[in-house]
């Protein structure tokens, strides 16, 4: 039994060894991680183990967040009897690509003048350009930008955005007295939730304190839990000046996603 729906979802059963296999899938887009396989086991004898291309099994067949690819189901029941069936998930859509061109660093400490273009190839033009990945603007310029850690994409006509996990990211430098080697951001998943640092401060006249409106300080350069968005830390010294630095935290979360990732941007100086 096979039924159609936008040419993105079908279904199908298969008996193999008294079990009855039916599937209902749905194919990836914008050769992002976005398709699914929910394969569920009739006949035998409950409860069922379901696994594919031979990793480790589990107890239902809810398969979430795939990539275009073939994949084999295995399924088994509690006797032992089993069913397999090979089930193939397509890409509609390619995504464009991001670059960058004319990037300009701030000409002194605080200054808003730095700036960058967001290029874009491929997909299906025309394209709208972002440096947080999720507003978007037609004009690819991007300038009165102050220093900062920024994420770059571009969205095509299909909105396919360029893909996240290549991680496209760009540091306008800062040249503050006080200077910082680098960030940290870490995240959790379900919710999202951010921790923002900046490490290795140095220069000015220590101790350091941090904000994020600069008006509230504290001695800690962690800030924690934080959604996605754009973010200006505050680094003020002992003698009162402060440098100011962007960055923007995007949500790389996967539903399903539960493990702890981190990221180190380079070093700055």
């Amino acid at each position: 039994m096979y039924c159609f729906l936008l040419t993105m979802l079908f279904c199908s059963g298969t008996k193999a060894a008294g079990l009855l296999l039916t599937v209902q899938s749905t194919n990836t887009t914008c050769g992002a991680r976005n398709g699914s396989m929910i394969v569920s086991a009739s006949g035998g004898t409950s409860p069922y183990q379901y696994s594919w291309n031979g990793n480790l099994p589990q107890a239902n067949g809810n398969f979430l967040f795939f990539s275009a690819g073939t994949y084999y189901i295995h399924v088994t029941d509690i006797n032992g009897l089993f069913a397999d069936t090979t089930i193939i998930l397509t890409n509609q859509f390619i995504s464009p690509v991001a670059g960058l061109a004319n990037i300009v660093s701030p000409s002194a400490c605080n200054s808003t003048d730095a700036g960058f273009t967001v290029t874009g190839s491929g997909g299906v033009p025309p394209y709208t350009f972002s440096i947080d990945e999720t507003n978007f603007q037609a004009s690819p310029d991007f300038r009165n930008l102050s220093a900062g850690f920024y994420h770059y994409s571009v969205m095509d006509a299909n909105g396919c955005a360029s893909e996240k996990d290549a991680f496209h990211s760009v540091t306008l430098d800062s040249k503050c007295a006080i200077h910082h080697n680098g960030i940290i951001l870490s995240y959790t998943c379900s919710p999202f939730r951010s921790e923002v640092q900046l490490i290795n401060v140095s220069g000015g006249t220590p101790p350091y304190s941090y904000s994020l409106d600069g008006i509230n300080y504290q001695p800690g350069n962690s800030f924690y839990p934080r959604p996605a968005g754009m973010y200006t830390v505050h680094v003020k010294d002992a003698a009162g000046q402060v440098m100011v630095f962007t960055i923007a935290v995007v949500d790389y979360c996967y539903s399903y996603f539960t493990a702890r990732k981190q990221y180190h941007a380079s070093a700055l100086r």
